[in-house]
């Protein structure tokens, strides 16, 4: 024989909590400036002219004598 089962009462519906739009997140800010900050760090570093070799005082053909 099969048991019956109890009717009970339905679960009170739980209501989502609604979130914040992305934007007043502070999250959202802080990975934001993050992005920004290695954005200009990469810039600076990329554009950096390379060191210049060393050419001296004087024109390689000039020769001095003491």
């Amino acid at each position: 024989m099969r048991a019956t089962p109890v009717l009970t009462a339905p679960a009170p519906a739980v209501k989502a909590q609604q979130r914040p739009p992305l934007h007043k997140r502070w999250q959202f800010w802080v990975i934001a400036g993050g992005l920004f900050a290695t954005a200009i760090v990469v810039t600076v570093a990329v554009t950096r002219p390379g060191p210049q070799p060393y050419t001296g005082n004087v024109n390689p053909y000039i020769i001095s004598f003491p």
